[in-house]
């Protein structure tokens, strides 16, 4: 499960306690069976388990935590129930809250091996890679974060924080302090085994199944350890409590191969051991009755946001939220309203072209069903902005935005908007949100050559504020070139100073034409009709790569675009 992390979980705060020990802090340890524990997180939510399978010779340990401080700690629990080394680490997929502290198993048992299923690896390389080389941007942007929304008391979203919202956020800043404080850095460790459909080996006296779950769950790579001599099942993501994660559409599938297992024991990628089937089942009533419910909204034509604010089964969401505001908050921001955002993008993907082609050739990407897009880290509406109708794009509530900066993406892809070479234009505007932090610029432009779940991608994006600032180093910083993860703004600016970078008369919030040619490794940007390019890149980082389109925004940005037109070519 990947989300935000300043949105951690549902934690017991019934009064005060006396504080535990430093390395006894974070997590609890459950012995599950005579030779499996897990090391459960206080915090379940953004923090996932960590699960210890004894063998004869060596500890078999499954997921690594999104916290270099939290992996260490297992360690030392491990440490006092065996002296044998950890031999083998599996992940039971790519996202970063089971992956981060890989680095630190590797550093202290330097004979261990990473193993993961294939698909994992790509998520890994690039997305992990990136996390864990710039951590401390991370926990930085986190408190930065936190602090603000507990200063003015609701989410970047707007939600009021208060009751258990608000002794979580009281919470989560704690730690993200004391984090910062106990940080040093970690190395990136690459996987050492991987496998497509199934990997087993005996284990001591156990037989350890790891199996990929091709119903896509919860992401590409999921996958499950089965045990057959104690029947316990080690879920990942595909079971997450103490309430839903919904991601993508195969989750139902999923969760009821997994209740064919039949397992007398589930241990959870999110939340406490199971040891009956009761809390899989509910996941199963729930996924399934709210993705009927939004297959029958679209087929009624009913708009999406009248579909998430409407449609509800009390019974089987007071089972999980109960009367507790953080609960209600977590399940309705990453289950219900994930459901049908992602229904009704997969319902009816849009053509390339929403009329004829221009005289020049260009065809219009439509922009007014944000639903259909591929939405990363932004939220996205259509609304009127300075006399055009305009889709509107802002940073997804919660989002760290100031860790987007060398560290993820912020973007709508647009479907359909298969590009390799050729000329894009678009019509944007961008300027700093409301309460922006000092140095966000209003970053906005358009990415190109989008791979899969964004993972790589090469961009032109404006700094709106620089164009007619009164530094001129800044307004030379008008117009920015990057490519995604390797050669982002920083590096090349540190690399190669004025290279990658130029001046345009630039206004924030104002319309503004960006125009974007691209050649093969060669591209040239074009500002505001202008006959002559503004900036040219002839050495384009990612090669003669192909890929979708997509709206970019940076930092604590407010965005709208309001036409988007691509011409291709061979």
């Amino acid at each position: 499960m990947k989300f935000l992390p300043t949105v951690l979980t549902i934690v017991a705060l019934t009064g005060p306690s006396p504080a535990p020990p430093a390395e006894d802090k974070y997590l609890e340890t459950i012995r599950v069976s005579e030779n499996v524990y897990v090391f459960k997180p206080k915090i379940d939510w953004v923090h996932g388990n960590g699960v210890a399978i004894i063998g004869s010779d060596g500890v078999f340990f499954i997921d690594t935590y999104i916290q270099f401080n939290y992996a260490e700690e297992a360690i030392r629990r491990l440490k006092r129930i065996t002296n044998l080394p950890v031999t083998y680490v599996l992940n039971t997929h790519s996202h970063d809250d089971h992956t981060t502290g890989n680095g630190v198993f590797r550093r202290i048992f330097p004979a261990s091996r990473l193993i993961v299923q294939d698909a994992a690896v790509e998520g890994l390389e690039h997305r992990v890679k990136a996390k864990v080389e710039g951590e401390a941007k991370f926990i930085a942007a986190n408190i930065a974060q936190t602090d603000s929304e507990v200063a003015a008391g609701k989410t970047t979203g707007g939600t009021p924080i208060t009751g258990s919202m608000k002794a979580y956020w009281d919470l989560s800043l704690r730690e993200a302090r004391e984090y910062q404080q106990q940080y040093r850095p970690e190395r990136y460790v690459s996987p050492d085994i991987t496998f497509s459909d199934t990997l087993a080996m005996r284990w001591g006296r156990l037989t350890l199944q790891m199996i990929h779950m091709t119903e896509n769950g919860h992401s590409r790579s999921d996958v499950i350890v089965w045990i057959p001599e104690q029947r316990l099942l080690v879920a990942g993501d595909l079971v997450v409590a103490p309430t839903p994660y919904y991601s993508l559409p195969g989750i139902t599938k999923a969760v009821r191969a997994l209740i064919a297992l039949d397992p007398a024991i589930i241990i959870p990628g999110h939340g406490p051991v199971e040891h009956d089937l009761t809390y899989v089942r509910l996941l199963d009533r729930a996924f399934s009755s709210y993705q009927r419910a939004a297959d029958s909204a679209i087929a009624a034509n009913v708009p999406v946001r009248q579909a998430m604010d409407s449609i509800s089964f009390p019974d089987i969401d007071r089972a999980f939220t109960g009367d507790d505001e953080m609960k209600k908050f977590t399940y309705r921001s990453f289950f219900t309203r994930n459901v049908f955002a992602r229904a009704y993008r997969d319902a009816a993907p849009p053509k390339v072209s929403s009329g004829a082609a221009s005289p020049n050739g260009a065809r219009e990407l439509p922009l007014d069903v944000p639903d259909r897009l591929e939405l990363q880290n932004v939220k996205a509406d259509v609304v009127e902005y300075r006399g055009r109708r305009a889709l509107h794009v802002l940073p997804r509530p919660g989002v760290h935005s100031a860790a987007w900066r060398g560290l993820t993406e912020a973007m709508a892809v647009v479907p359909g908007s298969d590009f390799q070479n050729g000329v894009i234009e678009a019509e944007l505007s961008g300027a700093p949100m409301a309460g922006a932090r000092e140095g966000s610029r209003g970053f906005v432009g358009v990415a190109f050559r989008v791979a899969p779940n964004a993972s790589r991608f090469e961009t032109f994006y404006l700094r709106p504020t620089n164009g007619r600032a009164d530094d001129q180093l800044r307004r030379n910083h008008a117009v920015q070139y990057q490519a995604f993860p390797e050669y982002q703004w920083d590096r090349l600016r540190q690399d190669s100073p004025g290279v990658y970078e130029s001046y345009a008369d630039l206004e924030p919030g104002v319309w503004t034409t960006l125009r974007i040619v691209v050649a093969g490794s060669k591209a040239q940007v074009f500002v505001n009709g202008g006959t002559q390019p503004v900036l040219i890149v002839n050495d384009l980082k990612l090669g003669e790569t192909s890929g979708k389109i997509a709206l970019w925004i940076g930092q604590d940005t407010e965005a709208y675009f309001s036409k988007l037109s691509v011409t291709t070519s061979s």
